[in-house]
C-alpha cells in the first residue's frame, strides 16, 4: 500500500502536467485554424532548456576540433528544435558569437519560423550578429511571404530601412508574382526607394513571365516613362519567354521601337534561344527585318549560335552585317568555332570572307590559335 501511495505521489504531477499540456495543444490547434499567420502564438512545448542540457552545450563549445564541434553543435540544436524551437532560439542567442555556428542558427531560424513568424523576427532583432540577424530575417520573411505575401510586404515597408527593403522583398516577390501578379505589381508603387522598387519590379516580372510572359510583357509597356530600367526588365521577360516560345518572344521584341533600349535587350536572348532549335526559321525572321542596328546585333547573335550548326549560313549572314564593329564581333564569334576544327578549314573560312583589314585577319588567326598572322589571305 505504501509503495502504491509513493507511486501515485510521483506519477500524479506528471499525469496532470501531460493533461494540461494536451489541453493547451488542442486549444492552440483550434486557434491556428482561425487566425492569420502573423498572429499565431508559439505552440506550447515542454521546457527542455534544463541545466543538464546547458552543461551539454558547454561541453560541445569546448571541443577543440572545429569539424567535430560544428557537427555536435548542429546535432544538439537539431534535437532541441524538434521539441522546442523557441527554447533553442533563447539558448543559441546566449552562446558567444565566436562559437555560434552559422548553420545551427539557420536551423533554429527555420524551425521557429515554421511555427511562429513573429517570434522568428524577434529572434533576428535579439541576436548580436548582423550577418546572422539578416539570415534569420530572410528566413522568416520568406516563410511569411509564402503564406501571406501582402502582410509580409507591409511589414518590410514599416519595419525595415529603405536601403534594405529591396533585398527583403526579393525573398518572396517571385512567388507572390506567380500567385497574384497584379497584386504584386500594384504594391510596387508603395515602395518609395527607387532602387528597392526597381529590384521588386524585376523579381515580380521574373516570376510573372515564367508562367504568363505575354501578360508580363504587356505590364512592362505600362512602365514606360518611369525611372525603372526597362531594358533590364525586357531582358528578364524575354529570357523566360524564350524557354518555351522563342519565336513569340522575338516577335514581341520586334514590336519595340528601334531606339528603345529594351528592343535589343529582349530580341538578342530570343534569337539566341531560337537559333539553337530552328536556325532556318531565324534566317527567315532576320530577312524580314529592315536594315538597322538592332538587326545587325540580332544577326551577330545568330552567327554565334548558327556557326556550329550551319557554318555557311552563319558566314553569309556575318558578311551581310552593315556596321563594321558588329560585323567584326560576328567574325570573332565564328573564329572561336573554326579554331576547334582543322587549321586548313579555318584558313579557308577566312579566305571566304573577302578582303579584310590586316588587323582583323591577325585577330581571327589568333583566335583560332594559329601562328599565321603574317600570312597574306583575303582571296589574294
Amino acid at each position: 500500500m505504501k509503495r502504491f501511495l509513493i507511486l501515485v505521489v510521483v506519477a500524479l504531477p506528471v499525469v496532470v502536467g501531460m493533461m494540461v499540456y494536451q489541453s493547451r495543444k488542442r486549444a492552440y490547434t483550434e486557434k491556428v485554424a482561425t487566425q492569420p499567420v502573423a498572429e499565431i502564438a508559439p505552440e506550447p512545448q515542454a521546457i527542455i532548456a534544463s541545466p543538464a542540457s546547458e552543461a551539454e552545450l558547454k561541453e560541445i563549445i569546448e571541443i577543440v576540433d572545429f569539424t567535430q564541434r560544428t557537427d555536435a553543435f548542429r546535432a544538439y540544436f537539431s534535437d532541441l528544435c524538434r521539441r522546442d524551437s523557441a527554447a533553442a532560439a533563447d539558448i543559441i542567442i546566449r552562446v558567444d558569437a565566436r562559437f555560434r555556428d552559422y548553420g545551427a542558427v539557420e536551423l533554429v531560424a527555420r524551425a521557429l519560423a515554421a511555427v511562429n513568424i513573429p517570434a522568428a523576427l524577434a529572434f533576428a532583432d535579439r541576436i548580436d550578429s548582423a550577418r546572422q540577424a539578416d539570415l534569420i530575417r530572410e528566413i522568416a520573411l520568406t516563410e511569411w511571404g509564402s503564406k501571406d505575401p501582402e502582410a509580409a510586404a507591409n511589414h518590410v515597408l514599416e519595419k525595415i530601412s529603405s536601403s534594405q527593403q529591396g533585398r527583403a522583398l526579393a525573398n518572396f516577390a517571385v512567388k507572390w508574382a506567380k500567385q497574384n501578379p497584379s497584386g504584386a505589381m500594384g504594391f510596387a508603387s508603395r515602395i518609395s526607394d527607387p532602387s528597392a522598387r526597381a529590384s521588386f519590379y524585376a523579381s515580380v516580372l521574373d516570376g510573372w513571365s515564367s508562367r504568363h510572359p505575354a501578360a508580363a510583357a504587356r505590364a512592362l509597356s505600362e512602365l514606360e516613362g518611369t525611372e525603372v530600367p526597362r531594358a533590364a526588365f525586357a531582358n528578364i521577360v524575354a529570357r523566360n519567354w524564350s524557354e518555351f516560345s522563342p519565336e513569340a518572344s522575338a516577335a514581341w521584341a520586334n514590336t519595340l521601337g528601334e531606339n528603345d533600349p529594351a528592343r535589343g535587350a529582349a530580341l538578342n536572348p530570343s534569337i539566341a534561344k531560337w537559333t539553337a532549335s530552328d536556325p532556318a526559321a531565324v534566317s527567315r525572321f532576320l530577312s524580314a527585318m529592315p536594315r538597322s542596328r538592332s538587326r545587325d546585333e540580332a544577326v551577330a547573335v545568330f552567327v554565334s549560335g548558327a556557326v556550329a550548326i550551319d557554318p555557311e549560313a552563319a558566314t553569309w549572314w556575318a558578311k551581310a552585317i552593315d556596321r563594321h564593329d558588329i560585323r567584326q564581333s560576328a567574325y570573332q564569334s565564328a573564329a572561336n568555332h573554326f579554331g576547334q576544327l582543322d587549321p586548313a578549314e579555318g584558313q579557308a573560312w577566312i579566305n571566304s570572307l573577302g578582303d579584310l583589314p590586316p588587323a582583323w585577319v591577325e585577330d581571327l588567326l589568333r583566335r583560332m590559335n594559329r601562328d599565321g598572322a603574317s600570312q597574306v589571305v583575303s582571296g589574294k
